[in-house]
């Protein structure tokens, strides 16, 4: 019998890709109870969820890193994959709503830009590689609309420009601490 911790790091796809229309389904309620700003804060995490079914049931962005970048099997462990869109992912979409609440109205603008950049990246990834890889659907189709959405017509009351500046700097730091982590596995898989 499989323990919860394997359970969850083997299935998480598949519970945030129905999680994510779960709760998708609840937008009608959700809309009219949060003001805009946090409400498109907010709908970033299900929709997220959607773009992480694509990127990693049957593993397939990590079976796309290891034939096309890294060239080694393994170069992102299904742990590792767990931790980075679980906890950090949904983490920081779900802190970004309430830091927003409890300290600054412009942290709101993280969850906006997490989607926007990442979906970018995506996006920037096939045209380089002249290939679809895993999350480039949703990415184009959910999260560059999604995050400029919220970025542009919903953000935070009171925004400044150093708001976005800070939210697009989080976010580019966080997605280069990724990178900087499959670098160092590689390196050690290399050895």
């Amino acid at each position: 019998m499989r323990s919860l911790k394997g359970s969850a790091v083997a299935n998480w796809p598949q519970g945030a890709g129905f999680a994510g229309l779960a709760i998708i389904a609840m937008v009608p309620i959700a809309r009219d109870y949060y003001p805009p700003w946090l409400f498109a804060t907010l709908i970033q995490l299900p929709f997220y969820m959607l773009h992480q079914y694509e990127e990693w049931d049957d593993n397939r962005f990590g079976k796309f890193i290891d034939e096309n970048i890294a060239h080694v099997q393994g170069a992102l462990s299904k742990e590792f994959v767990f931790f980075v869109n679980v906890f950090v992912v949904w983490g920081a979409i779900i802190g970004s709503a309430f830091a927003s609440l409890y300290f600054h109205k412009g942290f709101a603008l993280v969850a906006g830009y997490l989607t926007l950049i990442n979906g970018g990246l995506h996006l920037l990834g096939t045209i380089a590689m002249r290939k679809y890889n895993p999350g480039v659907i949703t990415g184009v189709t959910l999260f560059l609309p999604l995050g400029l959405w919220a970025i542009i017509m919903h953000p935070p009351p009171g925004a400044q420009w150093f708001d976005h500046v800070f939210a697009a700097i989080v976010v580019i730091i966080g997605h280069l601490m990724i990178f900087g982590c499959l670098r160092m596995r590689l390196k050690k898989l290399r050895q």
